[in-house]
């Protein structure tokens, strides 16, 4: 690049310098884009007339040599340091931070992704470190965080008080995310959350009136707390703290061989549970709801001994045969054979009704 190209240029003229006498007088140019502001030559004292915004004459003029004095405490090396430090910068290899900073340069120096976006997380130092430290880990294995990006992301999410141990820190004794991370853990321990023993889950039994999903729910969490505990543990206080009943007591015919198994066979008894509970609540809602009276003239509410009568009555004819003899003489016969009890006997009349009207008044 052209910065690089300049301070070749200007390490080749320091080292001509320091075989000259110290007393010459130094009259090498320098080049334009080196000259501070007072070093430039003034355009009265050129040759050549420079016009404002003519870059092209602009260049013209700066390839003449121009004789000056160097000024008093100014040299290459100056420059060449000025130019280097100038080149770091704008690569991004030197970031601008303050001093007294724990990280070291190794870890300021990383560059972010450019799909990288400030975390949700914070941490106050209140909570349990290891929990924090594992979500925090998964963001960074998803986006493929390096070592140097790890350890200023984990910095965004510390906040109160966690934020005012980091910058307590001395300056530069972090260089890698490994030895950021023990020293939050180490420093934060108190507020760990206390690891539970396998005794939790052998002591923990199904309540009285909980259902079957309710207790493998609260026990299968309860394992996830007890990271140490084995296969054999979880199975055996799983069976231990059920109440009597048909998991139980199929679970005590035919042990399971693993955890994994133990909880697919209590769930098929979950799912037998509550298609049993179902139905019984069904039935006590049908027991709740009101009988309907049978509407007058309507069918179908009539009682079931009123329709299996119906039915057997056959069917209504509307049209019969003539008879040879009139009603009554034939009512008659049949009373002399006994066949009167063969009909249906009609309905009594109700009683007559008392009207309460007025006996003075009358219709016309």
């Amino acid at each position: 690049s052209n910065l690089d190209r300049i301070i070749a240029e200007m390490k080749g003229r320091a080292q001509e310098v320091d075989k000259r006498a110290p007393n010459e007088s130094f009259r090498q140019p320098l080049p334009r884009q080196l000259l501070a502001p007072q070093q430039q030559v003034p355009l009265h004292q050129q040759h050549q007339r420079v016009e404002r915004g003519d870059e092209d004459d602009a260049r013209s003029v700066t390839s003449h040599p121009v004789a000056m004095t160097q000024p008093e405490g100014l040299t290459l090396e100056t420059l060449a340091a000025q130019m280097q430090e100038l080149q770091a910068r704008v690569q991004g290899k030197r970031p601008v931070v303050s001093r007294g900073h724990p990280f070291a340069e190794d870890v300021l120096g990383g560059d972010l992704p450019s799909n990288f976006r400030e975390l949700s997380l914070s941490y106050d130092g209140s909570a349990d470190p290891a929990r924090h430290l594992r979500s925090f880990d998964n963001i960074a294995v998803l986006h493929r965080y390096s070592d140097a990006v790890c350890c200023r992301a984990f910095l965004t999410t510390l906040k109160g008080s966690a934020q005012d141990w980091f910058h307590q820190l001395p300056a530069g004794s972090i260089d890698c995310f490994e030895k950021f991370s023990s020293m939050f853990l180490n420093q934060f321990a108190s507020a760990k959350k206390h690891e539970k023993t396998y005794l939790s889950l052998i002591n923990m039994q199904q309540k009285k009136g909980e259902t079957l999903r309710q207790y493998v729910a609260r026990y299968t969490k309860e394992c996830v707390e007890v990271p140490s505990a084995s296969e054999e543990v979880k199975a055996g206080g799983l069976t231990r703290g059920l109440r009597p009943g048909k998991c139980k007591d199929s679970l005590a015919k035919r042990p399971a061989r693993s955890f994994d198994e133990l909880l697919e066979r209590c769930r098929k008894y979950v799912n037998m549970e509550e298609s049993e509970a179902d139905f019984i609540r069904n039935d006590k809602i049908k027991a709740k709801q009101p009988e309907e009276r049978p509407r007058q003239g309507d069918r179908r509410a009539a009682p079931k001994e009123s329709r299996d009568e119906d039915r057997f009555r056959g069917p209504r004819y509307e049209h019969y045969k003539p008879l040879n003899a009139p009603q009554q003489e034939i009512l008659e016969m049949m009373e002399k054979r006994g066949e009167d009890k063969l009909l249906a006997q009609p309905k009594p009349l109700p009683p007559p009704r008392k009207f309460s009207a007025s006996k003075d008044r009358y219709c016309r």
